[in-house]
């Protein structure tokens, strides 16, 4: 920066500047009066024009120079006071030069306690090491700064706080980067929710673009016969993330409907592997229901239709029942089953299989546990099988883990059994053609049960 001291050293030697020229012009017309030429006089003036033209030029530029800066920091000054930001400078090496009170907001320092201190001290290691990207980005030509960057920031309790923020270079009268300039704020509950759905967006739109979609089975027991009655589809994916978390992702993004199109007709499509004689349930939702023609997409997957159920689950609430049905009738006068899944544990279990009068009960696990010594559950799943006789369905119970909750099923009348008892979900083909012909032990040493 240019001062008053580099100023007057400038005028001074323009007089001296003068001076000599106009001693060399008095100089040259005394010649020119004795006959030298004139026009060395008029050079010698023009010398001095220019040298004059460019330093009022220069002092203006300072001038303007000087007004610029005290713009700015006024501009500075009214950000101080009003802002509740931290706002920053530093050097070139991202040491801290300046910093208002935000730094005490958000990160629990007093202004003069960062002062002096790397910018890099206050992250985590991994903030760190971007920040020095961006920064070494930064330096060089052309870069103009970062914007809306977030990082993780180390407060002085030492717990990490997320911020975001923007960065831009100073510069110097001739162009040259002397520091860095820069704002950071707490990144608010609706700006993580944003963030979160934005990624969650960009897994599903990964696996719907790819159809990177699995496909488990799992067999469903005749517990009177310990034969194979069916298998049910369930969605399986490669990165080992759960399916809730997939269909949680899903409905953040927007993308539950086209996720729930995807698993069903990769089901469909994988059903032409089972062996014959069993039935197959696919999972599709009240959504996907309304939403698609699934009875067209069955009738042109090349399987029998009596072989197919369409489980709905019951952990969705239904808010209109009549178009529901209306959306399962095709389906039905097809010859394809319908099932209600997940039954007593979601919204109004029993007014949901009344509303749909299902040809298969379905029920969850939270009855099935502890169902050898619970008078409660066994009470609850005796219910359903008599409303099941009613209605002409049969009643799976789902996540069957011990032997007596396998047995105190058959016991009450449940007629099919499904769970890990009896086998995992697998997506091996080869395990899938054993199925038909394996008995599945259905009995042992009954269970004291009082009915």
């Amino acid at each position: 920066m240019v001062t008053k001291r580099w100023i007057w050293l400038l005028v001074a030697v323009l007089a001296v500047e003068l001076g000599l020229i106009v001693s060399m012009s008095l100089d040259v017309l005394a010649a020119t009066n004795e006959g030298q030429p004139r026009w060395l006089a008029i050079v010698a003036v023009a010398w001095f024009g220019v040298i004059l033209f460019a330093t009022f030029g220069l002092i203006r530029s300072v001038s303007g120079g000087r007004r610029a800066l005290h713009h700015q920091a006024e501009a500075i000054a009214a950000d101080e006071s009003t802002s509740q930001d931290w706002l920053w400078e530093s050097d070139t090496d991202l040491r801290l030069t300046y910093s208002n009170d935000g730094v005490q907001a958000l990160l629990g320092y007093a202004p003069a306690e960062v002062l002096g201190r790397p910018l890099l001290d206050l992250m985590t290691d991994e903030a760190r090491q971007i920040t020095t990207e961006l920064h070494a980005a930064a330096k060089r030509a052309g870069i103009t700064g970062w914007t809306s960057q977030e990082a993780r920031w180390l407060h002085r309790d030492g717990h990490v706080v997320v911020l975001q923020g923007s960065a831009r270079p100073i510069r110097d009268l001739r162009g040259h980067v002397v520091g860095f300039r820069g704002t950071r704020s707490s990144v608010t509950a609706n700006d993580l929710s944003d963030r979160v759905a934005a990624a969650a967006r960009l897994r599903v739109l990964g696996i719907l673009g790819a159809s990177a979609l699995q496909v488990a089975f799992q067999p469903i027991v005749d517990l009177a016969t310990g034969s194979l009655a069916g298998v049910e589809a369930l969605a399986r994916f490669r990165d080992n993330r759960g399916p809730e978390e997939w269909f949680r992702d899903a409905h953040s993004a927007g993308l539950e409907l086209e996720l729930d199109e995807l698993a069903f007709t990769a089901a469909l499509a994988a059903a032409a592997q089972l062996p014959d004689g069993c039935w197959v349930s696919l999972n599709a939702s009240p959504a996907l229901i309304l939403a698609r023609p699934l009875t067209e997409l069955i009738l042109n997957a090349g399987i029998p239709v009596g072989r197919l159920v369409v489980e709905v689950t019951e952990q969705a609430r239904v808010d209109d029942y009549v178009a529901l049905n209306a959306a399962l009738l095709p389906l039905r006068n097809a010859g394809v089953r319908v099932a209600v899944d997940d039954t007593g544990a979601g919204y109004a279990s029993l007014s949901h299989v009344l509303q749909l009068r299902p040809d298969v009960i379905k029920i969850d696990r939270s009855l099935i546990t502890e169902l050898a010594t619970d008078a409660a559950r066994r009470s609850l799943v005796t219910s359903l099988v008599l409303l099941a006789l009613d209605l002409g369905a049969i009643v799976t119970g789902e996540g069957v883990e011990t032997f007596a909750e396998l047995e105190t099923l058959a016991v009450l009348g449940v007629d099919h059994g499904q769970g890990y008892l009896l086998s995992r979900p697998t997506t091996d083909p080869l395990q899938w053609a054993g199925w038909a012909r394996r008995h599945w032990r259905t009995t042992g040493t009954p269970p004291r049960v009082r009915i």
